[in-house]
């Protein structure tokens, strides 16, 4: 019996790490000036933005949908902004 409530209290503790991450990330919206024709174009260019903070910039993130883009830091998600607002296709806005 012991057992199966150490099992279910480091379940438990995962989940809470989990849920604790998820909320600490930080976002970033890419808005698009012209829309693209398609959903499958407008995720592969949040995509492509990612690999571009990633491979020039060392910036890690996490793609969470078509538009937006997950930070574990503040400084993550301000310097990304700046690198970003260079595009002629989106504008990198904060959300909260």
């Amino acid at each position: 019996m012991s057992v199966l409530l150490s099992i279910a209290n480091i379940q438990k503790s995962k989940l809470a790490d989990t849920l604790y991450a998820i909320f600490i990330m930080y976002r970033l919206k890419l808005v698009y000036k012209k829309e693209p024709r398609t959903q499958t174009l407008k995720e592969t260019v949040t995509y492509c933005a990612s690999i571009e903070l990633y491979t020039d910039h060392g910036i890690d993130c996490a793609q969470c949908s078509a538009t937006e883009l997950l930070f574990e830091s503040e400084r993550d998600r301000f310097f990304a902004c700046l690198y970003l607002s260079a595009s002629t296709s989106f504008t990198p806005v904060y959300l909260d």
